[in-house]
């Protein structure tokens, strides 16, 4: 889910990978946004933060 603000307001757009797997794309307000990282990167970003966040739970 991808952010944007303007003009004071905030709205949201579904991105999906692009055909090429090279980017994430979507529309906001009938524009097309544009996110270029590839689904390998966005995968390795969320196995990292996935793997700090395991280190931080508390143990019972």
């Amino acid at each position: 889910m991808s952010f944007c603000q303007a003009e004071q307001m905030v709205c949201k757009c579904k991105l999906e990978p692009a055909r090429n797997g090279l980017a994430y794309a979507g529309t906001i307000l009938g524009r097309e946004l544009i996110h270029e990282r590839s689904v390998k990167d966005v995968r390795e970003g969320i196995a990292r933060q996935s793997q700090k966040n395991v280190s931080h739970r508390w143990k019972r």
